[in-house]
C-alpha cells in the first residue's frame, strides 16, 4: 500500500526525464532550469473497484539560448505535442538577454540562476549566490503602479464585455474576456516574478501563476465544464487572428462572464496581498535604518 504512490511518482518523473533528454537533443540549450514544481497526488479505492492512483503535475522550465532561435513558442508546442502525463510551461531567453538582466540585477533571472533547479549546463554552469540591491521600497512603488496600470486595461475590457453582452455580440464578448484573463494573468505574474509578460497564450499565463499558486488554474480549469469555456476563450482570441471568428452562444458568454468575474476579484486579493507584505517588508527595512541614524 504505501509504496504504490512511489510508483506513481517514478512513472511521472521517468516521462518528465525523457523529455528534458528530448529538449536538450532537439534544440541544443546552453543551460535549461526548472524554477517551480507543483504536484498533486490521488488516490480512490473501493471494495467494488480497483484502485486507481493519478499523479498531476506541473512544471516551469527556463531554456537559455545561444540565439532567438527557437522562440518560446516554438519549444512550447514541442512539450505540449510530448508531454500527456502533466503540464509544462517554458520560457525561452538568449544568453545576451540573460546577462544583462543578471548584470542589471533583475530579481526574476538572478533567482532562477541562484535557487533553481538546473537541469542541464553545456559548460558545466556552477551556480552561486548572486547578489542584488533589493529596496522594498522601490519594489513596493513598482508594484503599486503595476497594479493600477493592469487594473485599469482588466476594468476596461470588462465593462466592454459587459456591455457587448447586453446588445448581444457574444462574440465580440469572449474576446473581450480573454482580453480581461490576459491582463489580470498579466499583472499576477508581473507582480510575484517581476517577469515581464511577453508571451499572449492564456495556457502559458496561467502555467506562470503555477509557479506561485495554483488559484488561479484551478478557479478558471478546475472541471470539465471550466474547460470548454476556457477553450471557447482560447479559440475566439486564435479565430479573430484568422479573421474568422467563431459564434458564441448566449448563455456561454453569460457563464464566462461570471467566471472571468470572479478571476477578477482573485487577481485583485492576491495582488492587494503582494502589496501588503511588500508594505510590511518597507518598515521592517525602515526601522533598522532609522535606529542607525539616532
Amino acid at each position: 500500500m504505501e509504496t504504490q504512490p512511489l510508483s506513481a511518482l517514478k512513472e511521472q518523473s521517468t516521462s518528465f526525464n525523457r523529455l528534458i533528454r528530448l529538449l536538450i537533443w532537439k534544440f541544443e540549450p546552453l543551460q535549461l532550469f526548472c524554477f517551480a514544481q507543483s504536484s498533486v497526488y490521488k488516490e480512490s479505492s473501493s471494495c467494488f473497484t480497483s484502485k486507481k492512483e493519478n499523479v498531476g503535475c506541473h512544471y516551469c522550465l527556463l531554456m537559455v539560448t545561444a540565439s532567438d532561435v527557437p522562440t518560446a513558442h516554438t519549444v512550447q508546442q514541442f512539450v505540449n505535442a510530448r508531454f500527456k502525463t502533466g503540464g509544462i510551461t517554458v520560457l525561452c531567453h538568449n544568453q545576451k538577454t540573460v546577462s544583462n538582466a543578471i548584470k542589471a540585477k533583475h530579481r526574476f533571472f538572478v533567482t532562477i540562476y541562484s535557487h533553481a533547479q538546473l537541469l542541464y549546463s553545456h559548460d558545466e554552469l556552477v551556480q552561486s549566490e548572486y547578489i542584488r540591491n533589493f529596496s522594498p521600497l522601490n519594489a513596493l512603488k513598482k508594484a503599486e503602479k503595476k497594479f493600477s496600470h493592469y487594473m485599469a486595461l482588466t476594468d476596461a475590457f470588462f465593462a466592454g464585455a459587459t456591455h457587448c453582452l447586453k446588445n448581444g455580440e457574444h462574440t465580440v464578448c469572449a474576446m473581450m474576456l480573454h482580453h480581461t484573463v490576459e491582463q489580470c494573468t498579466a499583472l499576477l505574474v508581473s507582480l510575484h516574478l517581476s517577469y515581464r509578460i511577453e508571451t499572449r497564450y492564456l495556457h502559458n499565463l496561467l502555467g506562470l501563476c503555477r509557479s506561485f499558486s495554483d488559484q488561479p488554474h484551478q478557479l478558471l480549469l478546475a472541471t470539465t465544464e471550466d474547460k470548454r469555456l476556457f477553450e471557447i476563450l482560447i479559440k475566439g482570441r486564435s479565430d479573430v487572428n484568422c479573421g474568422i471568428p467563431s459564434p458564441v452562444a448566449e448563455n456561454d458568454a453569460k457563464q464566462l462572464l461570471i467566471r472571468v468575474s470572479t478571476f477578477i476579484k482573485l487577481t485583485r486579493l492576491m495582488c492587494k496581498d503582494k502589496i501588503e507584505r511588500l508594505q510590511v517588508e518597507t518598515l521592517s527595512y525602515e526601522q533598522p535604518n532609522q535606529h542607525d541614524i539616532n
